[in-house]
């Protein structure tokens, strides 16, 4: 009969001895487990132990150990994958006999193995061994002789978390109790092409400003081409040519009347002039207005959560000598404004008047015009104050007028599992600088939610020259 001496630890660390799969290391149809006696002590110390898997393994134990001595025959036989187990107490020993092992009987280990020994020298015919996990008996066995059999790891019961794994599998459950009651907040970020992102990557043109001398000769090929008029002899007849339908009947109340010269004077030392230095103006910022220096993204934020987040901030900041452009108002869209020549001022011209009667539907629309105005600041000021929505975003300060390095909104409730706030955000990089790095911090913070969800994205921005010169070119041909 195969014959094994339990050690500790199969009672305390192992699967219960009905569940362990015994044919894994047995041959045998038939196994005897005998309990030694240090071990039924160590399972009476272990049960006020203060660890409470042990604790409880332990106390379990006991109580099978309590069982087994009730029994009839003191023995518990059970079955298991066909395999007949009979689980008992050894015979009782004399202290004599232990002591001629030869082992040191203060320690638990080598009393269980001087048992196991005992037995086999008084039982040749059983095939007795010692069964453990312990590398300290394996070791002793063998260098006595004794067989003995290790518990395989499939055996044991998974490892006990210790106090701080304990600790924070219990912070873990009150956390998501936690989030149960509170906002969670998520914050995304969107490139220009509607890409969720972590970085942004940003291709910025800088142009050469033009040099004063360029700025002179520019202006004069654009004044030869369009000269200062100096001929008003000639009376215009385009203005006539409209009521040739009308000439033979109301051609007596026609006259012609040349352009004064106080209009001639206010062309030539006024309008043109102007329309010079307009011009000027414009060719020496046609390098700036040329230069993209921002770039534009949307960070959205969401409330995944179950409640609503009460009196919600939400705070860009710009990092790294980076600003916050201005945001456009509701209802503005971007409009890329085409670059253009503007053309000189018309010189005065004579024209051809109509007598005064004509002239009587001038009044009437001046009258309209009032009455139609005064209407429309009635209305204005009968329609009070406009209400604000709860759940959409307002500016905290006001909306800013100039570049920033931050901003804040702020909304009296953001509602669970809508769709995303959407932040339409450009950042603007200073004149004449060369930021290559930077980064957009986003901070979501609310009355009810104890810490502020915080998002920082790096931006990368890489700069390459466009030419002013050929785009001035350009807009003079089309001129």
């Amino acid at each position: 009969m195969k014959v094994l001496f339990l050690d500790t630890n199969i009672f305390l660390q192992c699967l219960d001895l009905k569940s362990i799969p015994w044919k894994d290391v047995l041959k045998e149809d038939e196994l005897l487990l005998l309990i030694p006696h240090p071990v039924q002590e160590e399972i009476d110390r272990f049960k006020q132990d203060g660890n409470s898997r042990r604790a409880d393994r332990a106390r379990k134990t006991n109580s099978f150990f309590r069982d087994i001595i009730n029994s009839p025959g003191e023995c518990i036989e059970i079955n298991n994958a066909n395999l007949k187990v009979i689980i008992k107490f050894p015979p009782p020993v004399n202290k004599a006999d232990l002591e001629s092992i030869g082992l040191d009987l203060s320690r638990a280990d080598d009393r269980i193995i001087a048992e196991t020994l005992l037995y086999k020298k008084g039982n040749p015919s059983d095939d007795v061994a010692l069964l453990t996990h312990d590398t300290g008996p394996m070791l002793t066995a063998k260098r006595i002789g004794l067989p003995f059999l290790e518990i395989p790891d499939s055996w044991l019961l998974p490892p006990e978390p210790d106090k701080a794994q304990k600790k924070i599998d219990e912070l873990s459950r009150e956390l998501v109790e936690l989030k149960k009651t509170a906002p969670e907040i998520s914050i995304a970020l969107f490139n220009s092409k509607d890409t969720q992102v972590e970085e942004l990557n940003e291709d910025i043109m800088t142009v050469e400003a033009f040099s004063d001398s360029c700025v002179t000769d520019y202006l004069k090929l654009v004044t030869d081409k369009y000269p200062m008029e100096d001929n008003f002899s000639e009376a215009s007849e385009s203005s006539r040519h409209s009521h040739a339908s009308f000439e033979n009947i109301y051609h007596s109340m026609m006259t012609y009347h040349p352009p004064s010269r106080q209009e001639i004077l206010r062309y030539q030392n006024e309008k043109y002039p102007e329309w010079v230095a307009e011009i000027k103006a414009f060719i020496k910022s046609l390098p700036s207005r040329l230069e993209k220096r921002y770039f534009e993204f949307q960070i959205h934020i969401c409330n995944v959560g179950r409640v609503p987040a009460e009196n919600v901030l939400v705070e860009f900041r710009a990092l790294g000598g980076l600003l916050i452009a201005p945001p456009s108002k509701d209802g503005d869209e971007e409009q890329n404004v085409k670059l253009a020549l503007s053309l000189p001022p018309p010189p005065p011209k004579g024209i051809w008047k109509r007598s005064a009667i004509f002239g009587s539907s001038r009044v009437l629309g001046e009258v309209n015009a009032i009455s139609s105005n005064l209407w429309m600041k009635d209305l204005l000021n009968r329609s009070g104050k406009v209400s604000r929505d709860r759940n959409a975003f307002y500016f905290k300060h006001g909306r800013p007028a100039n570049c920033v390095q931050d901003i804040i909104y702020e909304c009296d409730e953001l509602r669970h599992q809508m769709e995303p706030e959407v932040f339409n955000l450009k950042l603007q990089i200073p004149p004449s600088s060369l930021i290559t790095k930077g980064a957009i911090s986003c901070r979501v913070s609310a009355k009810n939610v104890r810490t502020p969800y915080i998002s920082i994205t790096p931006i990368k921005i890489n700069y390459s020259q466009g030419d002013a010169h050929a785009e001035f070119y350009r807009l003079l041909n089309e001129a």
